[in-house]
């Protein structure tokens, strides 16, 4: 397979920095931008054509959600792969609703972020059981 050309956004720079180290282990991508607010995650992901980003959802500027319905406005084929700590129910819907293929708890393993890139690159979404879980909601 072919290495996705991926954008890395979150807002705390050690995490971002580190998902960028780590993500190449346990998936065919290629790091091409690191961004920190959700209106650079919009601008890298259209500016190098990328295939995947990871983003979380709190950043500033514009929110994830916000940037994910932009990114699949513009280049609808783009994965949007939601890594983060949020949990509550209404925000696992919104991200569904922005177009996102994969919602991550930054709690589960390197494993879990595999298993939801091969459900995605199948055309399928990979919302990891544990977000919905811990919401509370899930039945």
């Amino acid at each position: 397979m072919k290495k996705l050309k991926t954008v890395i956004a979150d807002d705390h720079a050690m995490f971002g920095m580190g998902m960028a180290e780590i993500i190449g282990q346990v998936l065919p991508v290629e790091v091409v931008a690191i961004a920190d607010n959700g209106k650079k995650a919009i601008e890298q992901t259209l500016s190098h054509k990328a295939e995947l980003v990871i983003m979380d959802i709190d950043m500033p500027v514009v929110s994830g959600i916000y940037a994910c319905n932009e990114i699949k406005r513009v280049s609808p084929d783009t994965l949007v792969f939601f890594v983060t700590m949020i949990t509550q129910i209404e925000t696992v819907l919104s991200a569904l609703k922005a177009g996102a293929d994969a919602y991550v708890l930054k709690g589960n393993s390197l494993e879990d972020l595999a298993e939801a890139f091969d459900y995605s690159v199948k055309k399928k979404t990979s919302f990891r059981k544990s977000a919905i879980a811990s919401s509370g909601e899930y039945r």
